[in-house]
């Protein structure tokens, strides 16, 4: 309950009765959804990422002490970190800001028509980049690379153990010798109900190329430690050896290219 000129950020004096229907609603509910919006944050100095207002913490804990489960539709323009609010979340879906055709995709995955496909693009509290998750529930296994005399390619089988069809994001990242992970390539894999696939994704020059002080593309030779996996927390390793053959071969510009099959 706000009045005009009110802040959405701080607690009203109007809150407690708020709280106290809210509370009441969620008692006989099985499921909380909260939609929380950009004035539901606030951004404070030194914080790369808003973090949630006092008035929404109140709600949250109100909330909290219900039997209902609390799920978080996040409508946000950009990413948001929902600091101590977190833990309170059975489930947080990640919607973004909304826009023409929100009500009805949303529709679509709260009733299961349709199944979460995103990714994290950057890491924010506890949900690392390339996270998300889906109604289906894939394995990886059997990572391995195939190393050619012209060609790097990225090999893995992926499984639908779930019942819902679902779509995967193949993610592939190289550790550098700063001990950084660089995302150089990923690929979506549709995946039906127990299905079972390998897929095979060629690295090209672009995935080991750095920048020269003359600002050419070299590839250093040497090893390189390969990652593959769904996201910066859930990473199967490899390794390969760069030698001056296979960076001259790479340089060539091969295009990648990716297959799937059973």
């Amino acid at each position: 309950l706000r009045r005009p000129g009110e802040s959405w950020s701080e607690p009203s004096p109007h809150d407690q009765l708020a709280l106290a229907l809210t509370r009441d609603a969620a008692e006989r509910a099985d499921f909380v959804l909260l939609v929380l919006e950009d004035r539901h944050f606030v951004r404070r100095e030194h914080e790369r990422w808003a973090r949630p207002s006092a008035a929404l913490i109140a709600l949250v804990k109100a909330l909290s002490r219900t039997t209902a489960r609390l799920v978080a539709l996040v409508a946000t323009a950009e990413p948001v970190d929902l600091g101590e609010a977190d833990p309170n979340f059975a489930a947080v879906l990640q919607c973004w800001e909304p826009v023409h055709g929100f009500e009805e995709a949303l529709g679509r995955i709260l009733s299961g028509r349709e199944g979460p496909e995103g990714r994290m693009p950057v890491t924010v509290g506890r949900f690392p980049t390339g996270h998300g998750l889906g109604f289906g529930e894939c394995t990886i296994s059997g990572f391995r690379l195939d190393t050619g005399a012209d060609h790097v390619a990225a090999v893995a089988r992926l499984r639908n153990t779930g019942a819902f069809a679902m779509k995967e994001t193949v993610q592939i990242y190289i550790r550098s010798d700063h001990d950084e992970l660089r995302l150089v390539a990923f690929e979506r894999v549709s995946l039906r109900p127990e299905e079972e696939v390998e897929v095979c994704i060629e690295l090209g020059a672009a995935a080991f190329a750095t920048i020269d002080t003359a600002g050419r593309l070299e590839i250093p030779r040497g090893r390189r430690e390969i990652l593959l996996g769904k996201s910066l927390s859930r990473l199967l390793p490899a390794e390969i050896t760069i030698t001056d053959a296979l960076a001259r071969a790479l340089m060539g510009g091969r295009p990648r290219t990716v297959h799937a099959f059973g």
